[in-house]
């Protein structure tokens, strides 16, 4: 059965890892649409047009999009890891705001 794939970001990083996981599970995502918008992304799902996987600070931030319904992924393969990226130049002031940053919410 080929999923209605609704895809976010035909270049994203989170596309780029969806494909993957599903390419090593031995299927392939293709998207019947794809939109670089997350909020016209949701309307086309609550308009029954598809499904979609979407962070949860951005669905967050289209709560007022009615019509569809998220189910939280639990998955190992669904964990985040986010890196603070600096010039790594030998910045002290960048260096210190981006060691700032991993120490405040770490």
């Amino acid at each position: 059965m080929q999923l209605p794939w609704i895809a976010w970001g035909e270049q994203s990083a989170l596309s780029t890892h969806l494909l993957l996981r599903a390419a090593a599970c031995g299927a392939a995502l293709v998207p019947r649409f794809t939109h670089p918008g997350a909020g016209a992304v949701l309307h086309l799902v609550a308009r029954g047009l598809g499904v979609t996987v979407l962070p949860e600070a951005v669905v967050h931030q289209h709560r007022g999009v009615d019509g569809f319904a998220c189910v939280r992924l639990e998955e190992p393969w669904a964990l985040r890891r986010l890196r603070v990226c600096h010039s790594g130049n030998g910045d002290a002031i960048r260096t210190k705001i981006a060691e700032r940053i991993a120490g405040r919410w770490h």
